[in-house]
């Protein structure tokens, strides 16, 4: 049976979160019911020669007009470059505001989607159909939608909801092993700010995890949600400094991501940034010795990175920190934990302190 999570906002931007089996063969359904007669659909190549076919057919069956548009997958491909390409062919096809505009893939191309579907004609109705944990966890939820900058990460950007999130967890077997942990990452994080449920789920499960045994994946992927949910209504336009709570380690972790020139997916930069957050909340007394040594001991269960494996200067990190969007009035913050389950945002930390966490990950002087 699916599971429905309603993100509710004000009333039109509020839409339903629907995890279940078998809802790719159900898109054209749904989307007739919710009145979209015509689809745009943007996927990068190996998600459409996996699942392109089928969705066509299924599109087909319900008398939904659609047109495919493709993407070189890859974080550095999301860029105004990209984003120009794309808008062009939505003209040229004679795309109007009658039509939706669904994101078919991972992360990177669910926010290009929504930038060109938020930029577009002033606004096309967005579909959401994640097919990496990453995606089903955490980006295609919220409305944060943009394109990168050569100055950071996620720098040109809408608040822009979707009409509707569709996610199916079978999605997740065709995922390497490497995307998979990628998005492991992301779990983590919610249980370490927020869910210690979660966080045992974790621990105690992380054999049938690493398996991906589908029950139990619908049961994280639902959590998740529920969880992002929350911070969206609670927080929607991330100006109450709740919702900054779910940027746990990517201050530090975009960083890293932009400075290895994307060899590092987001996942593996996080997981290097949620290190980087611990030991400052440890150094700084809120987080116990123990308490940190069990986040490291989490992340080394599902093989992610703890430390910096490239030459990135100090210089750099620090330049990045200007550029992070949680700065304000040119005040650095944080997302730390005051424990495992609990976490805050925290200005004014010494930038002595940053270098030598940094020095410590394996930043270079």
């Amino acid at each position: 049976m699916d599971k429905v999570v309603k993100v509710k906002i004000v009333e039109e931007r509020s839409y339903p979160i629907i995890v279940g089996k078998g809802l790719l063969g159900r898109v054209g359904e749904i989307l007739r019911e919710e009145g979209c007669g015509h689809l745009a659909v943007i996927a990068d190549g190996r998600v459409e020669s996996l699942w392109g076919d089928r969705l066509r057919e299924v599109l087909n069956g319900a008398g939904v007009k659609h047109l495919f548009l493709k993407v070189e997958p890859g974080e550095r491909n999301k860029n105004l470059s990209s984003a120009r390409r794309l808008w062009n062919e939505l003209a040229e096809n004679k795309v109007d505001r009658g039509w939706w505009l669904a994101s078919l893939g991972g992360g990177m191309v669910g926010d290009l989607a929504g930038f060109v579907s938020a930029s577009y004609m002033r606004g096309l109705d967005f579909l959401q159909i994640p097919t990496t944990l990453l995606a089903q966890v955490d980006a295609s939820i919220g409305g944060k939608v943009a394109i990168d900058h050569p100055k950071g990460k996620n720098l040109l950007g809408f608040f822009y909801q979707p009409k509707l999130v569709l996610i199916e967890p079978s999605f997740l077997l065709t995922l390497s092993q490497r995307q998979y942990k990628n998005g492991i990452a992301e779990v983590i994080k919610y249980g370490v700010i927020k869910d210690e449920e979660l966080l045992h789920l974790l621990r105690k499960k992380g054999r049938e995890i690493k398996e991906r045994k589908e029950e139990l994946l619908e049961e994280i992927i639902d959590r998740c949600v529920r969880l992002k949910a929350d911070y969206v209504e609670k927080d929607e336009k991330d100006v109450l400094g709740i919702r900054a709570q779910l940027n746990f380690g990517h201050t530090i972790g975009h960083i890293i991501e932009r400075e290895s020139r994307f060899r590092l997916l987001h996942g593996e930069a996080i997981s290097i940034g949620m290190v980087f957050a611990g030991e400052l909340s440890f150094r700084l007394g809120f987080l116990s010795l123990k308490e940190l040594q069990e986040l490291r001991e989490l992340l080394s269960l599902y093989n992610l990175p703890q430390s910096i494996n490239f030459p990135l200067s100090i210089e750099k990190i620090v330049e990045g920190l200007h550029w992070d969007k949680k700065v304000k009035e040119g005040r650095i913050r944080f997302v730390l934990l005051k424990r495992l389950g609990e976490a805050f945002l925290f200005e004014e930390i010494p930038l002595k302190l940053i270098k030598e966490v940094a020095l410590q990950l394996g930043a270079i002087a």
